[in-house]
């Protein structure tokens, strides 16, 4: 099975965070909660705090993930911008077509490495921020384009974590997933 990492900075949006985390975990995917700021406890934007798997700094075989995803919360994609290592990883996954995925304000950290330049993007409102060549596709909750995979907001989290599990699993785990949350 996979493995993928979630990177968290403080001020993470919790939804986004604590669904995509938990849903992977259902579909029996593995999921590193891996804090950007080599802290122990990583508290979001609503006072929510997550223990972390690893510090970024303990990351060994980073190269080895599956998938990076990046939840949004302002804070917290202002301060994931802040650690280089972790954006020449972003860097390093896009140069091998690895896949990537982030959420809500996070789609600007691709921006503004350049990952989405030309690609069909899906973004919170108004965080435009580095997307001026990226195609904003403004009516999808989700959008992939090759291996980027965006998402609008926390209401989406469900869908663009199910999505995820598609993407790293096959759609009959997602479809069984999607039937023990009893989502209408």
């Amino acid at each position: 099975m996979a493995t993928v990492a979630i990177f968290l900075a403080t001020g993470y949006e919790e939804i986004e965070a604590i669904t995509v985390i938990d849903i992977l975990r259902r579909a029996k995917i593995n999921i590193d909660i891996i804090s950007s700021e080599n802290k122990d406890f990583i508290v979001g934007a609503n006072n929510i705090t997550i223990k972390s798997d690893y510090y970024f700094s303990q990351m060994s075989n980073a190269n080895d993930y599956a998938m990076l995803i990046l939840p949004g919360g302002a804070a917290g994609v202002n301060n994931l911008q802040k650690n280089e290592h972790l954006m020449n990883l972003l860097k390093t996954f896009n140069k091998k077509n690895k896949f990537i995925a982030a959420i809500c304000a996070a789609p600007q950290i691709l921006g503004l490495l350049g990952i989405a330049n030309n690609k069909n993007i899906s973004v919170y409102p108004e965080c435009f921020n580095g997307l001026e060549t990226a195609k904003i596709i403004s009516n999808k909750a989700v959008v992939i384009d090759g291996h980027i995979i965006t998402a609008s907001s926390p209401g989406v989290a469900i869908k663009f974590a199910l999505q995820l599990v598609a993407i790293l699993t096959n759609d009959n785990i997602k479809e069984m997933i999607t039937k023990q949350l009893v989502i209408l």
